[in-house]
């Protein structure tokens, strides 16, 4: 928890020196000791606050690194094993010897494990690691932490769900997770489904997004200016979520190059597909300009981790593609607002972001193909000394560019696609050598 304080602070809360330097020692210090706690205190075996504390581990791996890393789903792993081992998949109303208080905290964890699940393993373009069959425990109850304690010996009724309450935030996730682990298990199944199968799934997702509480509910920002940092950032981020599903389940009927595809039985999958893809930029837009000084979410900057960055590199790039295949359904100038603004954010991010850094290059190539012919230096968002240069020749390179080939080869293949897709794409795409 003092980790997660310090990458939440501000370095203007520190007093003198170096502040972001040693920012970095206190963080290093407490990962450390972190790690050591976990293995001096057998964590294999499990334990009071074992779970807990490799839940904050994980995130704490994850909030650090710019770009997807590997070696946090190997935690996952770790983490999702740690939790079934001790029985968090199973509801703690099957044990009577577990306290009331107990069963709700077990419940909550649990839906924290699932949050992680799907977001890392669908990072990783890989299946998900808890299936719905493998467990079966509850829901949450709407319940403020003051309605519980060690003397509670029966969990009260639970409060409206109009009621903003400290868990309502993981009930409304948990939902929208079920949704998406949904939709995992589909996209991931080596067997093909057919579209009715596909559109059963999708009525899921909306039923989820539908049942969300109205607090969650998605509004503007002017609209939101009496709410708190952390209500806005939560209902972004089921927006956010609600998008993913949607990109996750349609992009494949967007992005299929065979002849025997019917252009008319698959028109709500690509209409759905764009209007998520649009969807995610302009909440990348708004948490850029929100998480600057000054915004609203400026509090919640750090909460901007390479699991939602991976989102929305996925959405640029399926933009990327529409536009190159001429499949925008006549709103070009809307993708290309959109992308020349995602552009900017990319260039801003490039010099600590490889895959910040890929999206921007590459989106300077195809919106070059479109009468853009400004160049933008990678360098801290600095323009190149040879910018004026690089401007002149963009749009003759833009013409032998195969944009298809790049975009796909560097956002498609390497973030956001399935394995099994992912293998169908290598047999007719040339992967570059890194």
């Amino acid at each position: 928890m003092i980790c997660l304080a310090v990458l939440a602070s501000d370095t203007r809360d520190f007093a003198h020196g170096n502040e972001v330097e040693q920012k970095s020692v206190q963080i290093k210090l407490y990962r450390e000791t972190i790690v050591q706690c976990l293995i001096l205190g057998e964590y294999t075996k499990g334990g009071p606050h074992v779970l807990e504390a490799m839940i904050h581990y994980n995130y704490i791996e994850l909030v650090i690194r710019a770009d997807a890393d590997k070696d946090i789903w190997f935690l996952l792993a770790l983490e999702v094993n740690l939790a079934m081992r001790m029985g968090y998949h199973r509801d703690p109303s099957h044990f009577p010897v577990i306290s009331p208080l107990k069963c709700e905290m077990r419940r909550r964890l649990w839906a924290t494990v699932l949050q992680g699940d799907i977001l890392i393993s669908s990072q990783m373009g890989m299946p998900r690691m808890i299936s719905e069959s493998q467990y079966d425990t509850a829901e949450p109850r709407n319940l403020n932490d003051a309605d519980l304690d060690l003397e509670t010996f029966e969990l009260p009724p639970p409060r409206p769900e109009t009621e903003m309450t400290t868990v309502l935030g993981t009930i409304a996730r948990r939902r929208m997770f079920t949704a998406l682990g949904t939709i995992s298990d589909l996209t991931t199944n080596v067997k093909s489904s057919d579209y009715a199968e596909v559109m059963r799934v999708d009525a899921n997702l909306q039923a989820a997004a539908a049942n969300i509480p109205q607090p969650f509910k998605m509004k503007s920002m002017t609209a939101s200016i009496t709410d708190s940092p952390q209500v806005i950032m939560s209902r972004l981020f089921i927006r956010h979520l609600y998008y993913k599903g949607q990109i996750m389940l349609h992009r494949r009927f967007v992005l299929d190059n065979s002849n025997c595809v019917d252009e008319s039985s698959h028109s709500y999958s690509r209409k759905a597909c764009l209007d998520a893809s649009l969807g995610m930029l302009n909440i990348q837009h708004i948490l850029n300009e929100e998480t600057s000084p000054g915004g609203q979410l400026y509090t919640m900057r750090w909460r901007v981790s390479s699991l939602i960055n991976h989102q929305f590199l996925t959405a640029t790039m399926i933009l990327c593609s529409l536009l190159h295949r001429g499949q925008t359904l006549n709103r070009v100038e809307e993708v290309i607002k959109a992308l020349r603004i995602t552009r900017a954010i990319w260039m801003r991010s490039s010099s600590i972001s490889q895959e910040a850094k890929k999206a921007a290059e590459t989106l300077n190539f195809v919106l070059a193909r479109f009468g853009d012919t400004r160049s933008y230096g990678l360098n801290h968002g600095a323009e190149n000394s040879d910018a004026a240069t690089s401007g002149q020749d963009m749009s003759a390179n833009a013409n032998s560019f195969d944009a298809g080939s790049a975009f796909e080869n560097q956002a498609i293949l390497q973030t956001g696609m399935d394995p099994y897709e992912r293998k169908s794409r290598e047999l007719y795409l040339p992967v570059k050598s890194s």
